[in-house]
């Protein structure tokens, strides 16, 4: 009688190549942790202006990446741009 494996532990398993995969993608200079993981994510999925986080959906951080590779910049650019805009609308359009 043939005997099956147990079913993995619950969670998010990854192999070495999607591990290696992520860290290129998201450009972390040490090795990718659970925690590390975390952090990219949260970066690259939110902004923060002070104390406000300004949450992406999925859709919206895809349209981010296209508008960034549209104009030939990272996404991280075309934040900061957004950014800037909204300081020009506060600071020198404002009411």
């Amino acid at each position: 009688m043939a005997l099956v494996p147990p079913p993995p532990a619950p969670g998010l398993h990854l192999t070495p190549v999607e591990v290696a995969a992520l860290e290129a993608l998201l450009g972390v200079s040490v090795p990718l942790t659970p925690a590390s993981l975390h952090v990219c994510v949260e970066r690259l999925a939110s902004m923060r202006i002070g104390d406000i986080r300004i949450p992406f959906t999925p859709g919206q951080l895809a349209e981010l990446q296209h508008r960034a590779q549209k104009r030939g910049r990272s996404v991280e650019m075309e934040m900061r741009a957004v950014v800037a805009r909204i300081e020009e609308e506060l600071f020198y359009k404002g009411s």
